[in-house]
This record gives C-alpha cells, sequence and structure tokens, in this order.
C-alpha cells in the first residue's frame, strides 16, 4: 500500500495541472500526510540510522508520509547531526596532533617562529601550519565586514570548500562587535546578505518579466560566482533560515533534489516558463492560436528559428559553443542563437509552430542559462543536499525559500511571549510594554522582531517557531532596552510611564546595528 501511494504522489509530482490525463482532479499531497504512521519510529533514530547506511524498512521510505511541518523538523535534526560529527571528528584530529606533538617533542611555538635562513628542525609542520589549523578547528566561519559584505561573504565561501557541513559562525569584523554567535548573528548576516546578493544590479540575477529572479546568463561574473551564491543559500537554508528570496519557482524546481527537465507535454512546459516569462509565454500560445484564415503564420509574424537576447555587455562575444548553446552571431549589443541548425534561415509557418514554441521555451527556461544554474545548483547542494532534502518536492523547497513573510500582529506577539526576572503577563511594567507595542506600524513591529530575533520576519513555521522572551533589566531608568537576539529575549528596563517606554524602545529599535557582549 505505501509504495502504490507513493507511486501516486510521484505521478502527481509530475503533472503541472490541476486534473490528470484521465480527467480526475490531481492527487493532493496534503491527502497523503500519515502522522499515525510515522508515531509508530523514533525519527531522529531512524535519521541516524540512514546516516550511517542502515537503510532498510522505514519511514524515511515515504516522503510523502510527512508534512513540510514535519520534514522541516527533521531537516534541523540532520543539520545538527551532521555538524555534530564533524565537530567532533575536529576534535579528534586536533587530539591527535597534540599526542604527535608530545611524543616527538615538538615545541610548536618555536616553530612556527623560524628566522630567516635557519632551517626549522619540523619544516613539514611549519609548513603546513595553516592546513594543520583547518584541519582542527571545528566550526565553519565566516568573518565578514559589514562595508564589504558580498565579497567577503562569497570569498570565505571560496576559500571554505569542503567545510560547509561544519557549525557555522559568524563573525562581523573591522566594526569593533564582540557578539558570540549563537544563532542570532548568524540570521542578521543572511538577513542583510541575501537581498544584497540577489539583487540585480549585483549582476548574478535579472528580474524576468514576471518579477521573480532568474540566473543572469550574459554575466560578467565567473561561474564560480555563481556556485558561492548557491553555497550561501544552502546554509541558509541547512540552518534554518528563513530567506522569503522571490526566485523563479522553475530556477526552484532545478534547485531541487530531483532536478527538472523539459516536460514532453507542451501545455505542460509553457506552464511552467510561464512562471518566469509570462509576457512571452502569451506571444507564444498567440502564435500556437493563430487562424490562418487571418493570414499565413509566415507573413503575420516573420519569425525564423532563432532567438536574440540582449548583450549590453559584449559578453557572448567572448564565448564559443558549449554542450547546452551553440556558438552566437553578435552584432550591435545582442546575440542571436539558433534554435535549430542553420535556424536563421528557417522561417516558423503553421506547420511547424509547435516545434518553433518548444524550442523556444526549452531555450529559455533550460539552455540559455544552464551554466548559472547548474554552478547555482552545485553549491547549494554542497551545503544542502542530505536525506531529508532529498525527501523534499520541489513546491516544498519553494515554500522553504521564497515563502513571502507573513505580516506580524502584536497581538501574536503577546500571545507566545514568556517572561523572566519578575516579569509576568501581568505586570504593570509588561502592560505597559504591549500597550506600546500595540500602537507600532507594521514597520515599527519587524524593527522589534528583528531588534529581538535578528529576524524582521516570521519563521516558516510562524509564530510557534518565534522565541520572544521579555526579561526585567533593573529599574527605572534612562537606559535603552538591549535584547539578546540568539535566545530571542529583550532585556527591558522598568520605565515609570508609557511615552518614556515608547521614546526608549523606538529609539532602540530604530537605531539597532551591531553585536556586543552584555
Amino acid at each position: 500500500l505505501l509504495r502504490l501511494l507513493g507511486a501516486a504522489q510521484t505521478d502527481s509530482d509530475q503533472t503541472d495541472s490541476d486534473q490528470t490525463n484521465s480527467g480526475e482532479p490531481a492527487l493532493d499531497p496534503a491527502h497523503l500526510t500519515c502522522p499515525e504512521f510515522l508515531a509508530h519510529f523514533d525519527l531522529p533514530r531512524e535519521l541516524q540510522q540512514w546516516l550511517d547506511g542502515a537503510r532498510g524498512f522505514g519511514p524515511l521510505l515515504y516522503p510523502f508520509a510527512f508534512s513540510l511541518g514535519d520534514k522541516r523538523r527533521l531537516l534541523a535534526a540532520e543539520a545538527y547531526e551532521r555538524m555534530r560529527r564533524q565537530y567532533l571528528g575536529a576534535h579528534d584530529r586536533q587530539a591527535e596532533l597534540l599526542q604527535s606533538q608530545r611524543l616527538l617533542n615538538i615545541d610548536t611555538t618555536a616553530e612556527q617562529a623560524v628566522r630567516a635562513g635557519v632551517m626549522p628542525a619540523w619544516p613539514l609542520l611549519a609548513a603546513s601550519s595553516v592546513a594543520v589549523a583547518r584541519a582542527s578547528c571545528p566550526y565553519f566561519v565566516l568573518s565578514v565586514r559589514r562595508a564589504q559584505l558580498v565579497q567577503d561573504a562569497v570569498d570565505m565561501v571560496l576559500a571554505g570548500a569542503g567545510r560547509e557541513r561544519f557549525p557555522l559562525k559568524v563573525r562581523f569584523v573591522a566594526g569593533g562587535e564582540d557578539g558570540v554567535d549563537m544563532g542570532g548573528v548568524q540570521k542578521e548576516l543572511f538577513a542583510a546578505l541575501i537581498p544584497q546578493l540577489l539583487a540585480p544590479d549585483r549582476g548574478l540575477f535579472e528580474q524576468a518579466d514576471g518579477g521573480a529572479l532568474w540566473p543572469r546568463a550574459a554575466s560578467a561574473h565567473a561561474l564560480r560566482d555563481f556556485e558561492a551564491a548557491g553555497t550561501l543559500l544552502g546554509l541558509a537554508f541547512a540552518n534554518g533560515i528563513a530567506l522569503h528570496a522571490p526566485l523563479a519557482p522553475l530556477l526552484v524546481r532545478q534547485l531541487a533534489a530531483a532536478g527538472d527537465a523539459p516536460p514532453a507535454d507542451l501545455d505542460a512546459l509553457l506552464s511552467r516558463v510561464a512562471g518566469v516569462f509570462p509576457e512571452l509565454v502569451v506571444g507564444l500560445r498567440a502564435l500556437l492560436d493563430w487562424d490562418e484564415a487571418r493570414g499565413r503564420v509566415e507573413d503575420v509574424f516573420c519569425r525564423a528559428f532563432d532567438v536574440t537576447v540582449a548583450d549590453p555587455l559584449r559578453v557572448w562575444s567572448r564565448r564559443g559553443a558549449s554542450a547546452h548553446l551553440p556558438r552566437a552571431v553578435c552584432a550591435n549589443g545582442t546575440a542571436t542563437f539558433a534554435l535549430v541548425p542553420g535556424g536563421s534561415d528557417v522561417d516558423v509557418t503553421a506547420a511547424n509552430r509547435r516545434q518553433y514554441v518548444r524550442r523556444y521555451a526549452e531555450f529559455l527556461g533550460y539552455e540559455y542559462a544552464r551554466a548559472q544554474i547548474d554552478a547555482l545548483r552545485a553549491g547549494f547542494l554542497r551545503a544542502a543536499d542530505g536525506v531529508v532534502f532529498r525527501m523534499l518536492r520541489a513546491d516544498e523547497l519553494e515554500r522553504c525559500l521564497c515563502a513571502p513573510p507573513a505580516p506580524l500582529e502584536a497581538c501574536e506577539l503577546e500571545r507566545i511571549a514568556t517572561y523572566d526576572d519578575e516579569y509576568s503577563a501581568a505586570h504593570p511594567v509588561v502592560r505597559r510594554f504591549w500597550r506600546v507595542v500595540g500602537g507600532m506600524s507594521p514597520a515599527q513591529l519587524q524593527q522589534l522582531l528583528a531588534f529581538v530575533t535578528a529576524d524582521d520576519s516570521l519563521p516558516l513555521g510562524g509564530y510557534a517557531d518565534v522565541t520572544f522572551v521579555v526579561q526585567r533589566n533593573g529599574p527605572d531608568s534612562d537606559r535603552l532596552p538591549t535584547a539578546l537576539t540568539c535566545f530571542g529575549r529583550l532585556l527591558l528596563p522598568a520605565y515609570a510611564s508609557d511615552d518614556k517606554m515608547r521614546q526608549r524602545l523606538l529609539t532602540a529599535i530604530e537605531n539597532a546595528s551591531g553585536f556586543g557582549l552584555v
């Protein structure tokens, strides 16, 4: 029965319409989730066995039984287990190194302070001190400057290739910040980094006519920059950080574990491409539906089997043919690609228009930016690939990466809040605090949430996944509130009036930047 349900789910995943070919409604994946079945298993233990290579019968063979919430919780458990193993492995290597040094009676301090012209007693150790330190470091550290956020992050990812599964630690440097990353610092990094990384003026992505972001095929950036961007997206995903990235659904399908290929059905292909280039698909459908009683296709549309794209940076004039693309014919800031051999000399007619539409849609959706998408995917998988990632359907991955932030409500924050150090829900200062919060604008509520949690939007799990603790921080004073973002804890003095509470709180949340130790 489970195998039959799995096969039905696979068939449902391969259709893009609301109905199957037989006219029956397509199977809704939500109807297949089975919490009763999952309740019979110790899921963290099952996951550990899979990571150890023991893959017999178990619930992980049947991803359709899991809701997205189940998969997200399991994803967090898998990320923790993988990081734990890398962390312990680094400590083991460090212990082995120290033991070897003691056995060989090596003075590492003296070996690293070799004067010019003097041969050290242990030249190999001295020459590879950086490699030794790297091998024994239990973290993947991103040290970035706020003024050079994207470039520093890309450089650190490229330099740290192979360490993406280690526990992530973020440090903001060159700004006097001494905060310790227990989760809040990395959330602030990605909240600031991802919009800058994906911004069209950065040159890696462009905004398609549907408003979604699509890799820029005619980019001046090297493919390794796209790979680093994919790794940063994968790091955020693997560490459970909500991205709200406006990526095109077709791009997410190609990042998913199963990948994506052009569907055989032309309508399904056009539906997928319409998510990126809706205006173009309208024109292609108009070509398909044209009635030749109103004029011949070749006379009205005047098209040949080629595609011309803008190339203001003259990128394609410096590139040759590839496995996915023929050599472009470049002139006047444009590049023309043949859709079939000799395509520029083949007119589009009523007889071949379906072939033309298919080749045009395949070119834009799967071929033109193929090299950039492959690089993004390689980087993304380096950080995100795993047991649970392979259980996610493409639409679930899209929700994880691209779901827009839900609106914030003060009453919901109050509902999930907890209190510490003399404060309680009925405490006069707490009541004063929520009166002030209730009068905040949506933008100010976002600033408050970012001040306390380092993220101005709700996680994918909604308010249930938010930690918001209000803790007393001394008597009434002129001090501003502070926060421990890694623990979602607001340190609030006992302000004596609503006006003072409002003034001190707004000053804090509207001028919050940087980390320190409290």
